[in-house]
């Protein structure tokens, strides 16, 4: 992994903070009624010795959560590309609007953007948590996530209207020559602004994990860059907000084990 004095894109110096909750979310989200009554990160993830321990977790009045990752020309560049053309699309659903249709290229952009957003979150912590240099690698050239993620959106009705977390968990792979699955860590991240929900799964093999069809509406991989042996549900239109919604205990338990079914 790129040490943090570089850029974590180009390895240019210095670098600058990004914030993981973009500053134009946060103005979004500031004019919620229900106002900011906390902001909480919750992180659950393997240590050196393999055992899965939970970070500390804390409330604040403001977003301001940032990781001091990229240069000034990423950042004012390609990366704010990718944040003006979200702020158009996501908008709507921070705000709670009804019957948001999201076609292919709109989809490609909320997850390119969340995507980014996943990769920035592992630099927030202190100490940073590792992250695959292949992914970032593949981020940076393509601007867009690895065909491997999978990326899902929710609905959040609840008290509360910002939710950072992100962290590892354990998923079951199958494969035909092999009599029993395969565990295998993978990444996630959940971000939670307004009335909108955003989930990455970062995975290194073209796995299925199952989302709730009433609960997440799956927006990535790309139908074109999907294995035919290994379908995972992507529309090519869809509109959001899923039939049901997130509470907050939901967001919370979503977070930690993106594997859960209905409750």
């Amino acid at each position: 992994m790129m040490p943090r004095t570089g850029c974590i894109f180009c390895g240019s110096t210095p670098t600058t903070n990004e914030h993981v909750i973009s500053r134009w979310a946060a103005d979004v989200v500031n004019q919620d009624p229900r106002g900011i009554a906390t902001d909480s990160r919750h992180a659950r993830y393997a240590d050196t010795d393999g055992e899965r321990v939970e970070l500390q977790e804390w409330g604040s009045k403001h977003i301001d959560f940032k990781g001091n990752c990229v240069c000034g020309k990423c950042n004012g560049g390609w990366m704010s590309g990718i944040e003006s053309d979200a702020r158009v699309v996501v908008t709507p659903m921070i705000q709670g609007a009804k019957n948001v249709v999201l076609d292919r290229d709109a989809q490609d952009i909320v997850a390119t953007w969340l995507a980014l957003k996943a990769i920035i979150e592992r630099y927030s912590r202190s100490p940073i948590i590792p992250i695959r240099r292949e992914w970032i690698d593949h981020f940076y050239e393509d601007r867009r996530p690895p065909s491997t993620w999978q990326i899902r959106l929710g609905w959040w009705v609840g008290q509360i209207v910002a939710h950072i977390a992100g962290g590892d968990f354990d998923v079951q792979i199958r494969h035909t020559l092999v009599p029993f699955p395969i565990k295998r860590e993978a990444m996630v991240f959940t971000l939670g602004v307004g009335y909108f929900v955003g989930q990455v799964l970062g995975l290194d093999s073209q796995t299925n994990v199952p989302a709730d069809s009433l609960l997440f509406k799956q927006i990535w991989p790309h139908p074109l860059l999907r294995l035919a042996a290994s379908p995972i549900p992507v529309q090519d239109v869809l509109t959001w907000p899923p039939k049901r919604y997130l509470s907050d205990a939901d967001i919370e338990k979503y977070s930690l084990d993106p594997t859960m079914q209905r409750r």
